[in-house]
């Protein structure tokens, strides 16, 4: 893919459709941009997100619901 790219570039290039200050200006931008966050990283925060909850979290929730249902009024 990178070889067709580069050919056209430089057909683009020898036929006269692209200037020297036009490649300059599209190659600084692309090396020059942020890099975005990588989808490990994205995966990484799901998980922690997803699965069980460790047993003392489990334990805590259950006797807050147990609380709240006492709390309650018929």
């Amino acid at each position: 893919m990178a070889f067709i790219q580069a050919d056209v570039l430089v057909q683009a290039f020898a036929e006269g459709f692209i200037t020297d200050d036009t490649v300059a200006r599209h190659l600084k931008a692309r090396y020059l941009a942020p890099v975005k966050k990588g989808k490990t990283e994205k995966m990484k925060e799901l998980a922690k997100k997803l699965g069980r909850k460790p047993k003392a979290e489990q334990e805590a929730w259950r006797q807050e619901q147990a609380k709240k249902e006492a709390a309650l009024t018929l």
